[in-house]
């Protein structure tokens, strides 16, 4: 894969209607290109800005992948728990496999910034050969939620391609970098192998007793209540 095209799709009615400025959408804008490399080229960039309307995202989404055939799609908005807030139910409309992983890793992180986070309703999923992200509407969150998941990009767009050749060499780059730092105690001069069998000088809090001597403080201990048997024949 050499060259792909993105779609920044802003979802919001003030900045629709003109009363609010996008900022949101020029900045992912910008964040995405660091994505390019040696082997990957960002070819064009779409913005649009449609209102928080669930006919007008699935109808813009959907021209994007079929039409323009668009490698990438993210959207910023509409994700809350706002009553206008539609993008994700648009979204799931449209996709064809939901990319759970990809959700879960940018909650995950986004969470460890701010625990507002937590009140993101945001959806991946592809369809067709077209990825498609959903972000929060603050310019802060969405390059955010964007950071988190932008190294494996390039590799889904890989995978949904059936690009062979780069899904290998990502693998390969993976494994590499896996065994190169599997172990960072590997120069240590410390023998391992005598570690555990090093003299302890300190003493259990609580001693280790026999199965049977445990049960039976269980059992002497437990306070017993009355049983009814029940004939359900």
């Amino acid at each position: 894969m050499n060259e792909i095209t993105v779609g920044i799709l802003t979802i919001s009615d003030s900045c629709f209607e003109g009363t609010a400025v996008d900022s949101s959408g020029p900045n992912l804008t910008t964040l995405i290109r660091t994505m390019q490399s040696s082997s990957l080229k960002i070819e064009a960039v779409y913005n649009r800005c449609v209102p928080d309307d669930r006919h007008k995202i699935e109808d813009m989404i959907e021209y994007w992948a079929d039409e323009l055939d668009v490698d990438l799609i993210i959207t910023t908005g509409g994700t809350g728990f706002g009553p206008r807030d539609v993008t994700p139910e648009a979204t799931r409309t449209v996709i064809e496999r939901e990319a759970h992983g990809l959700t879960h890793l940018m909650l995950a992180e986004s969470v460890k910034i701010t625990p507002f986070a937590s009140l993101y309703r945001g959806i991946c999923g592809i369809r067709g050969q077209t990825l498609i992200i959903n972000t929060p509407g603050s310019k802060k969150a969405s390059a955010e939620f964007v950071q988190a998941v932008i190294k494996c990009i390039p590799h889904a767009l890989a995978v949904i391609k059936n690009i062979d050749v780069t899904v290998k060499k990502d693998h390969q780059v993976i494994q590499n970098e896996s065994h190169q730092g599997s172990c960072p105690h590997s120069h240590s001069k410390v023998d391992i192998s005598k570690v555990a069998h090093r003299q302890r000088n300190h003493q259990h809090l609580y001693p280790m007793i026999d199965y049977e001597v445990a049960l039976n403080l269980v059992l002497e201990n437990c306070i017993s209540t009355e049983s009814e048997s029940i004939d359900l024949s």
